[in-house]
């Protein structure tokens, strides 16, 4: 859900928001501001790694990603307002703040993921990190394929003219500002939602880890 939130939102919608609503057709402005936007998210995501991982030894990945989803939401619903002609690099704050969440989010995936194997093989009694590696891969090139789909068909529903230097209805513009907005707020909600019912905290992931060591200190003593 979040990988076709990103790739939909930032990698069409916006573009298009920015060219058509932002600067009035103005193609070059728009450009130039996409440009900055994306140099200003690599910058973030190079800044905000060191917080991250601070954060998550002192309030636990979980707790980390509530922070996240929850930084989410109000940015995500402040683009309402901060995308706007008047001001059009005003929108860089909400995006930054929108996309700290998204890296806070894969950071922990992949930390995350080694946890449920963890717990998967205390379980099973067998590791499956394979199949969860193998899944997640899936998962991911499913939803970028979907992304693709979902912006081509929700701008033509909308009645985008594809058509070189053609008018845009208004109608489009306030739609796509709609979706944008709605969209991001309905991801960091059901975000939200799902997490409450990730049960794998820090003081479970450490008893299963010792009940882990201790077998295979037992293992090593009969062995000998």
């Amino acid at each position: 859900m979040i990988l076709i939130t990103s790739t939909l939102i930032f990698s069409s919608f916006l573009i298009y928001i920015n060219t058509f609503y932002t600067f009035r057709g103005n193609v070059d402005k728009a450009a130039i501001l996409q440009g900055v936007i994306t140099t200003c998210f690599a910058l973030a995501n190079v800044m905000s790694l060191p917080l991250v991982t601070k954060c998550a030894s002192r309030i636990g990945k979980k707790g980390v990603l509530k922070w996240a989803f929850s930084i989410q939401l109000i940015a995500g619903a402040a683009t309402w307002f901060a995308i706007q002609p008047e001001a059009p690099y005003l929108q860089i704050v909400a995006l930054v703040a929108h996309q700290i969440g998204f890296i806070a989010f894969f950071v922990m995936l992949h930390s995350m993921t080694a946890d449920v194997c963890d717990f998967d093989e205390h379980l099973h009694g067998r590791s499956r990190a394979g199949m969860f590696g193998a899944a997640i891969t899936w998962v991911q090139k499913l939803a970028v394929a979907l992304s693709v789909l979902l912006g081509g068909t929700t701008l033509t529903v909308l009645g985008f003219n594809p058509a070189p230097g053609a008018s845009q209805p208004e109608s489009l513009v306030t739609g796509m500002r709609v979706a944008f907005t709605g969209v991001l707020v309905a991801q960091a909600l059901i975000s939200l939602f799902v997490l409450r019912y990730y049960r794998l905290d820090e003081k479970l992931l450490g008893q299963i880890r010792l009940a882990k060591a201790t077998a295979l200190r037992s293992a090593d003593v009969g062995a000998i």
